[in-house]
């Protein structure tokens, strides 16, 4: 392994980004940078289910579908909304599969009580940064590729002050945070 990593094969542009990320190394991803936590594991295994993978339940011996498998009209759409989502405690939009003996009152299911999200350690990291490198190092940590177009999501002007969560979100919603 140590072979791999530290060959420059590995990290040359063309081998960067080629791959969408599974959707349980997005919702990894997420849950590192937001200290996201499942008070219900149904509701984790419903939002895998929903993205199109649960863990250790492949769908056949194969294995899951990969790369562009991962994105359809409906996971894309999960997909690139979960960060903002998770930040501000919206309800997810998804049933949970009732086979799981859980509570059929969709109220209950989605009122927010079902997982917590902590962004103050990522705005611990980046609030000593100024509004004009903040959104840079926010990009070389989340998007550690040469798939950075920082003037696709923000404002040409950063006179104002920028929060560190606001601009993440921002960066995990685009696209290329779906590669890896």
């Amino acid at each position: 392994m140590r072979t791999i990593f530290t060959s420059k094969e590995f990290y040359k542009p063309e081998n960067t980004g080629t791959q969408i990320k599974s959707p349980f190394d997005l919702l990894a991803g997420i849950a590192l940078v937001s200290d996201l936590k499942f008070n219900n594991s149904h509701i984790f295994l419903d939002l895998q289910r929903n993205l199109g993978q649960e863990i250790f339940k492949p769908p056949n011996v194969a294995g899951w579908a990969t790369g562009k498998g991962w994105i359809n009209n409906n996971t894309l759409t999960l997909r690139l909304n979960l960060p903002d989502t998770f930040f501000k405690k919206k309800k997810l939009s998804f049933m949970l599969n009732n086979s799981l003996n859980q509570p059929s009152n969709n109220n209950e299911i989605n009122n927010g009580a079902y997982y917590v999200s902590d962004w103050s350690s990522l705005n611990l990291r980046f609030n000593h940064l100024n509004s004009l490198d903040l959104p840079q190092h926010l990009l070389d940590y989340l998007i550690p590729s040469d798939l950075k177009f920082i003037d696709t999501f923000l404002p040409l002007d950063y006179s104002h002050s920028i929060n560190p969560t606001e601009v993440a979100i921002k960066i995990m919603s685009l696209p290329e945070y779906q590669l890896c």
